[in-house]
């Protein structure tokens, strides 16, 4: 279907008795923010190259750019409005979804037009038979009687996940008569699917499902865009209608008929009409503001116009002025009384004629009104003033002076800087000359002239410059030639200047790469203790590995203060090689053993806990440190070795065994009742067997009742068990009892793994934006008396269903499959089966995924227990 098709359809719609009416094209999206839209939220992203995630099909991945919208990494955002509302319009969208998403645009945020992936993949072409609910239809309307009058399109024209696509459309807006009663409803005149017609002609009676608005329909509205049904990027979204649909929203803030009053307008008088226009300009789209800035030129061009009205205006200027109310503002600039409100509004404008307009004043204005406009061109950056900036720098007036050289250096290019070099500025002024000329270097290394930057830099770290001026031209050389720099900022670490020398320390941690690592460390043993000290922690925080050799050297330091330094460095840069010298530290006791054990314990990397199992055998001397270390690491991975070594009876090793319980003991109660009653065992001392006690008490269940109950009459081991009897018995009065029935609601689930969130009121009260089949929920219960339960579930989904989870109570599993309700708000109940429960006891309820079928799995608000026998 071409273009000119379109068109002519749409001016079929505007035509009247005189002809076709006026029209306008509105840019949605074809820049770097989002400014043409109400933005409820924070997650959509202004993004550049859009493409499927590499790993995650069912997810969209990016490119930092301009050009595209993202709603965010989950596709869990809140819906999006334009600013602009239009009535009857034409409108081009180009979208993109990945593996089964789902998103929608809406004209008048009433009226849907589908945005899904209807590809079939196992066929490797579009799927047959497209519904209203496929990409390109126009949805359902919903009913007490659920859902009607959606329209699948002529053809399924989807392309595949990952690929932009098209919508073409021209839409007719209701119609209403003088009462306000419709007399004709919206209709999709034409809509075209990746060139491809897919309706003609088709009457929405009523808004469609989930719009904005579902029972009230209006002349105009804004265009929506759907963002919690899935991940969806759009791009090049453009509206073509009518001016009069625009002058009316200009109406809405500011008639017409208002402006004579406005002219009158005295800083005495009420502001609310003056708020009001403010407060609706600060969220107007562009056209409208552009449409009311048109009648607020007409107040500052009155003669007959109150000095407050138009200092009034020229602060709205500043906020909303564009290329047209150039010539008026710049005819003010010489207006001692309004000179400055009409700079301000000047400065702040995009359009090039802007700084036109002040340059052209400068040969014309002096005093403060020349003043106001040199400021005004530096901080706008005008490059073409720099000659005439230039020649102001040497002016004997010093305010003027002062006002260039602050203008040149915010101009900040390579010719600015060249003039501020050349200036004979007065003495006076020339430490404000240093500042300028850096802060163009500044801005040149921002703008990718590294080479011109860098040169600039080094000329002011001579000597003979004042010391905070070299600083900041260390400082910038640094960030210009990166590791090139790494001789002289070593040579700081000499300089006579105290400030330079701790500045070295600071330059040296923002320095990229291996080789400026290699060359720092290299350095440590000329430098004196407290600069190594001082060196190490540098090269740590740098968190490059390539200073490991120079810091585990540093450990044999005779100097305690830089052996603590090397041994918190290695924190950050070690692994399982500098277990053993870190034990040999760790002996050594005070400061140094201290820091050695805390280091120990924060140690990175999977080697580290094999590496202090193998030292528990070899090392007899260091088990004490390890056995410490090793509960302090919470290292599962070490809890089968360590029980195999206790059972070879290795002391030192069920020492650790049992510190380790708490949080390395796992499977069903009667494998935790066994694994706690042989650490008893296991246990070399009391102090151990008292260790076991504590970990049982924080693992309420009717098991550790029991276990903890046995060493009640023990002497020696009553208060542990007295203490960790009360603490199980305190948390088994709080679960949740399964008697009859229990319902586990999402708000008390413990969620376990990320890709899962609870989402609170009174729609939702749920977990949701269930993203990943790792992540996980449970819930605790109690059961007195065993018996046999219906397990069922509250759950909804309106994406791709046919997910599948689990449901497992204690070891018993239920499988499920997702269904979809046709809403994330409309929750129904799955019977899953029955399982079982033999014992007393308390018992762990899970819900785990086992495989997501599109972007969400489910949103689950309860899994109920209910006894039938």
């Amino acid at each position: 279907m071409s273009r000119m098709i379109l068109v002519t359809s749409f001016a079929a719609l505007a035509c009247g008795a005189a002809g076709a009416a006026e029209t306008r094209t509105v840019e949605l999206l074809n820049a770097a923010t989002m400014r043409a839209w109400q933005l409820p939220g924070e997650k959509w992203e202004v993004a550049g190259d859009v493409f499927l995630h590499p790993e995650k099909p069912n997810l969209l991945a990016w490119k930092p750019g301009q050009g595209a919208i993202v709603n965010g990494d989950d596709g869990r955002t809140a819906n999006i409005h334009s600013r602009i509302e239009h009535g009857d319009c034409e409108a081009h969208v180009e979208f993109m979804v990945p593996q089964g998403s789902n998103s929608g645009v809406y004209f008048q945020s009433r009226y849907e037009i589908q945005v899904f992936d209807s590809w079939d993949a196992a066929a490797n072409k579009p799927k047959a038979d497209p519904k209203y609910s496929d990409c390109g239809g126009i949805y359902e309307r919903w009913g007490p009687n659920g859902g009607y009058e959606g329209h699948g399109p002529r053809v399924n024209a989807c392309k595949a996940p990952g690929q932009w696509q098209t919508f073409d459309v021209v839409f007719r807006a209701p119609r209403f008569d003088a009462a306000g009663k419709k007399t004709a409803n919206a209709c999709f005149v034409k809509v075209v699917h990746n060139g491809i017609l897919v309706h003609e002609n088709v009457e929405v009676t009523g808004p469609t499902r989930a719009a904005t608005w579902e029972s009230d329909e209006k002349p105009l509205g804004p265009l929506m865009l759907q963002g919690d049904h899935g991940p969806v990027a759009y791009r090049n979204i453009r509206i073509t209608m009518l001016a009069s649909d625009i002058a009316k929203a200009a109406d809405a803030i500011l008639p017409g008929s208002e402006l004579p009053a406005l002219m009158k307008y005295e800083f005495a008088q009420e502001r609310k009409q003056a708020a009001a226009i403010e407060l609706a300009l600060r969220s107007a789209p562009a056209e409208v503001a552009a449409a009311v800035e048109a009648r607020l030129l007409t107040v500052l061009a009155a003669k007959d116009a109150t000095f407050a009205a138009k200092q009034w205006v020229c602060r709205l200027l500043r906020q909303i002025g564009t290329e047209q109310s150039v010539p008026v503002l710049a005819a003010l600039l010489a207006d001692k009384e309004l000179a400055h409100f009409a700079r301000f509004a000047l400065q702040h404008q995009g359009s090039p004629k802007a700084g036109d307009a002040l340059r052209a004043a400068l040969g014309t204005l002096d005093g403060d009104l020349k003043i106001g406009v040199v400021g005004s061109l530096g901080e706008r950056g005008e490059a073409k003033a720099v000659p005439q900036l230039a020649a102001l720098a040497d002016s004997k007036d010093a305010m003027l002076a002062q006002a260039a050289i602050r203008a040149l250096g915010r101009i900040g290019t390579g010719e600015a800087a060249k003039a501020l070099s050349g200036a004979n500025v007065a003495r006076e002024h020339r430490a404000l000359q240093c500042d300028s000329v850096l802060l163009c270097a500044d801005s040149m290394l921002a703008r990718g002239d590294t080479a011109g930057a860098a040169a600039i830099y080094r000329a002011y770290t001579e000597s003979y410059h004042d010391p905070m001026v070299r600083l900041a031209a260390f400082h910038g050389l640094v960030m210009a030639e990166k590791e090139k720099a790494v001789p002289l900022v070593l040579d700081l670490l000499n300089d006579k200047d105290a400030k330079l020398k701790e500045a070295a320390y600071l330059f040296m941690g923002q320095m990229p790469g291996v080789e400026a690592t290699k060359a720092f460390a290299a350095k440590l043993p000329a430098l004196p203790a407290a600069t190594r000290a001082a060196l190490i922690a540098v090269l740590a925080g740098r968190g490059d590995k390539a200073a490991l050799p120079a810091v585990l050297k540093a450990l044999d330091d005779a100097d305690e203060v830089v052996c603590v330094a090397a041994i918190g460095a290695l924190a950050t840069l070690g692994d399982a090689s500098a277990v053993s010298p870190l034990l040999a530290a760790a002996g050594k006791g005070g400061k140094t053993g201290d820091a050695a054990k805390q280091t120990l314990a924060r140690l990175p990397g999977d080697e580290v806990a094999k590496a202090l199992m193998q030292a528990i055998q070899e090392k007899p001397d260091t088990a004490a440190v390890v056995v410490d270390v090793l509960g302090a690491r919470r290292d599962r991975t070490a809890f089968p070795a360590l029980r195999e070594l206790a059972r070879q009876k290795n002391a030192n090793a069920a020492r650790a065994y049992v510190r380790m319980l708490d949080f390395g003991a796992q499977g069903t109660p009667e494998a935790l009742a066994a694994t706690f009653q042989e650490a008893m065992t296991l246990a070399p001392d009391t102090d151990s067997k008292r260790i076991v006690l504590g970990a049982a008490g924080k693992r309420p269940g009717t098991w550790s009742i029991e276990f903890v109950e046995k060493y009640r009459a023990d002497a020696d081991l009553k208060a542990a068990a007295d203490a960790a009897y009360e603490k199980i018995f305190a948390a088994l009065n709080k679960m949740p009892l399964l008697d009859k029935e229990a319902v586990l609601k999402a708000a008390e689930a413990e969620i376990h793994g990320e890709g899962a969130a609870y989402e609170g009121g009174a729609e939702r009260d749920c977990i949701g934006v269930w993203t990943s089949a790792q992540a996980w929920a449970s819930w605790d219960v109690m059961v007195k008396t065993p018996g046999t339960f219906e397990v069922t579930i509250a759950q909804s989904m309106a994406g791709i269903p046919d997910g599948t989870y689990n449901v497992v109570v204690g070891d018993q599993a239920l499988k499920g499959t997702v269904k979809d309700t046709g809403d994330w708000a409309k929750f129904e109940p799955i019977a899953l089966g029955k399982v079982t429960i033999e014992k007393p006891g308390a018992y762990k309820v899970a819900f785990k995924p086992i495989k997501l079928a599109g972007t969400y799995l489910i949103n689950l608000r309860s899994v109920t227990l209910t006894r039938v026998q």
